[in-house]
């Protein structure tokens, strides 16, 4: 999990196949790209991501897709 002091919680898992999947990409590009350093310093890459789960269409969840 990705704790922010202003957004939802970001999360990411690996999947039993070594892929990545993220749940939910924060408010900005900004945010997304928090995200993708967190993945990446755990050792993953940028095309181990699968797939990108969004809960809901507010804002603080929706702002990353593009970067994502």
């Amino acid at each position: 999990m990705i704790q922010h002091p202003i957004l939802a919680h970001t999360f990411f898992w690996e999947n039993h196949d070594g892929s990545v999947s993220i749940f939910d990409s924060g408010t900005s590009i900004k945010d997304a790209e928090l995200v993708l350093g967190a993945i990446k310093k755990l050792g993953f890459r940028f095309s181990d991501i699968k797939h990108l789960i969004i809960s809901h269409s507010h804002f603080d969840h929706i702002g990353g897709i593009p970067t994502i």
